[in-house]
């Protein structure tokens, strides 16, 4: 199956799985996404994620971790039976 991502849906899973099981942080993650001159960028990275993980929908997770007060990572990607 393919799952269909917008261009910043898939600059940022580009970039968490460039560093997979490394957290990046959200700091990075802003400037990578151009979000760090936008005040509303912090909001919008986290609707971005949360997009990200519900497009997988009920079969598949996509395997964004997030690590409180440090950014997010990427692991294996798991498959629901």
């Amino acid at each position: 199956d393919t799952i269909k991502l917008s261009l910043k849906e898939f600059d940022l899973v580009e970039m968490l799985v460039s560093f997979p099981k490394t957290v990046v942080s959200r700091e990075d993650l802003l400037n990578a996404l151009d979000y760090e001159d936008n005040k509303c960028g912090n909001r919008s990275l986290d609707a971005l994620i949360h997009r990200l993980r519900q497009k997988g929908g009920a079969s598949y997770r996509i395997p964004i971790k997030t690590i409180h007060g440090s950014g997010y990572s990427f692991s294996a990607p798991t498959a629901i039976a």
